[in-house]
């Protein structure tokens, strides 16, 4: 008050800026086959830091670990081994690098078991506790196979009342010696499925907008279910035989939760139309 400038009070509010979490993402889907004779590519170019720029993420300070483990397919158990033998018996190696190649002939099939590859992306200086995992399973088969990738979905989680659209890919062979030339898409057969959970959809045309021999698989709104985790595959296989088997990749898909819990306030409650002024707020929703 100027005619009282010993009359005054203060307000004053902390705010606490937080780092947001780093993305981890390993290219071709969450779980793939690859043939014996073929080799291995883990990328993990697309994992980011979202407080960098993206004109800046070529210079971040990301790191990459990488450990493998082989994985029993007893779902009563889940027993693992805590390394992977390649096909020479050995301990398999793996740098500190957004990406790690193996040759051809790295990997045998393993019985009843596949390989479990585990990505730790972590930031260096002061806060290392920041850090973000991902993972791949790869199963390994006899000789050549089809190699199926799925595109990584670009949010964290999908919203069920919107479409979903998930695309494959087939690569060339990565086999030493390969019988088989690339295919087109004309010689392949798609199939899509939803792995789990078990029977929660068979992508029925009123499901899906796209043909059901397709390489892109666009789920149509309101089809998904709110706050569920569904893992989608791809099998992918030569329309006649050319001497390879068939392959697959899967990605998990992660639907966010409805609102739920918050309140609707309008104040005042009572007011002349046109005059009075009145304020409306969403307090304490989640979601």
């Amino acid at each position: 008050i100027d005619s009282a400038p010993w009359l005054n009070t203060s307000a004053s509010i902390e705010v606490q800026v937080v780092p947001q979490p780093l993305r981890a993402s390993i290219a071709g889907g969450g779980a793939r086959s690859i043939g014996s004779s073929e080799g291995l590519v883990l990328d993990a170019s697309a994992s980011f830091d979202p407080d960098v720029s993206p004109t800046d993420r070529s210079g971040d300070d990301l790191t990459f670990t990488w450990s493998c483990n082989e994985r029993q397919l007893n779902a009563s158990t889940n027993a693992s081994s805590p390394s992977c033998v390649d096909a020479a018996g050995g301990i398999v190696q793996l740098p500190a690098a957004r990406r790690v190649e193996f040759p051809a002939g790295t990997f045998a099939p393993l019985q009843a078991a596949v390989r479990v590859f585990k990505l730790t992306v972590g930031v260096g200086g002061a806060l290392t506790w920041r850090n973000s995992t991902a993972e791949v399973s790869v199963t390994v088969v006899e000789g050549e196979s089809v190699r199926v990738e799925l595109e990584p979905l670009a949010a964290l989680r999908s919203s069920a009342s919107e479409r979903l659209v998930l695309r494959g890919a087939v690569a060339a062979s990565t086999a030493a010696v390969s019988s088989v030339a690339d295919a087109g898409a004309d010689d392949l057969v798609y199939r899509w499925r939803v792995a789990s959970p078990v029977s929660a959809l068979t992508l029925t045309q009123a499901e899906r907008a796209t043909p059901e021999d397709s390489d892109v698989l666009v789920l149509r709104p309101n089809v998904l279910e709110p706050g569920t985790s569904y893992t989608v595959e791809l099998s992918v296989a030569d329309r006649v035989y050319r001497g390879r088997s068939g392959g697959f990749a899967s990605l998990n898909v992660y639907t966010a939760e409805l609102p739920r819990g918050g309140r609707y306030l309008v104040n005042p409650q009572e007011g002349i139309a046109l005059q009075t002024p009145f304020t409306l707020s969403m307090q304490e929703w989640q979601g």
